[in-house]
């Protein structure tokens, strides 16, 4: 593996000019289009394996992209918050995951985009790409910082692939933080699925990355295995006493 030449557009960023800025939304979109011209019968990673769904799914990733509206609707459902009944009469009949499907990176973080010598070098991390309905790609640029570069995607995918997908945009209202940049009702119970012991560790362990995942595990092994020591301990001092005895 090969490393890209350059650095992110996130460092680099701060140096350069509206108009550098700009190129490199050029750039990136045109990429896109390329990309683009991938596509799946169906949502998918891929290596053809089901993908996990960050936009219209709860914000930890537990669940799946799906096509059928009915098995989203059941998974979905009692999830909404009481007072949005509004919202709830709708969205269904919105649910917006439909063919064509195309290829799709997914975070266009500026993290994510290496530059050099005002020029695009490399696009990476890949971890939310898959094959994905059109309009995934325009939705997930919300989850890039605010500022010049946000500004310029939007620009250039109006200009090279088409208009903003505003109808689907306002079914994105699961995360907290998207929420609250882009004025999106919060309308689901975020604290719906706690009450699961596998879930609640999943989010632990989701944020705590993978060296602390780890190393927690490691030490939860450990101190399971000092209590089985104990009690075989106390178990063979009741046994040499029965036997004084």
């Amino acid at each position: 593996m090969e490393k890209i030449p350059g650095e992110m557009l996130w460092t680099a960023g701060m140096h350069m000019s509206y108009e550098e800025i700009e190129v490199i939304a050029k750039e990136v979109v045109q990429y896109l289009v390329q990309l683009r011209k991938f596509t799946s019968t169906k949502p998918e990673a891929p290596d053809g394996s089901p993908i996990r769904d960050v936009q219209l799914g709860p914000k930890e990733r537990i669940h799946f992209v799906r096509e059928d509206a009915e098995e989203w609707w059941a998974r979905t459902e009692h999830r909404f918050k009481k007072s949005h009944v509004a919202y709830r009469k709708n969205i269904k009949d919105e649910y917006p995951v439909k063919g064509p499907y195309v290829l799709t990176h997914g975070d266009l973080h500026a993290t994510n985009i290496m530059v050099k010598d005002g020029h695009v070098t490399g696009i990476i991390d890949w971890e939310y790409g898959g094959y994905l309905p059109e309009w995934w790609e325009a939705i997930s640029t919300r989850m890039v910082q605010r500022g010049q570069w946000a500004g310029h995607l939007r620009k250039e995918w109006k200009k090279q692939i088409g208009p903003w997908p505003e109808k689907e945009e306002k079914l994105n209202c699961y995360d907290d933080y998207k929420s609250e940049r882009t004025g999106v009702r919060e309308c689901f119970d975020q604290d719906d699925l706690m009450v699961c012991t596998n879930y609640r560790r999943y989010i632990e362990e989701s944020r705590w990355g993978f060296e602390e995942t780890i190393r927690q595990r490691e030490m939860r092994k450990k101190q399971a295995a000092e209590k089985e020591d104990e009690a075989l301990a106390a178990l063979k001092t009741l046994s040499l006493k029965e036997r004084k005895s």
